[in-house]
């Protein structure tokens, strides 16, 4: 087995139509291109995106909040 391990910002959305094997459908918001090419990469690849396959407590959520100060 290989697990590859990295961070790779990307979002791979919700959606997971065409992505069989590869993306479990367990996650929330909208895929960016980012998203789009990580998918790629891992059906390329036969890799499965293993944070996809389980739902995730709402307390352990990630919310990134930019403040724009003038």
């Amino acid at each position: 087995m290989v697990v590859l391990a990295a961070y790779m910002n990307g979002h791979v959305g919700s959606n997971s139509v065409g992505y069989d094997g590869t993306h479990g459908g367990y996650v929330f918001g909208d895929k960016n291109a980012d998203g789009c090419r990580i998918l790629e990469f891992a059906v390329g690849l036969n890799l499965v995106i293993c944070n996809t396959l389980f739902t995730k407590q709402e307390s352990k959520l990630t919310i990134i909040h930019r403040v724009t100060v003038t």
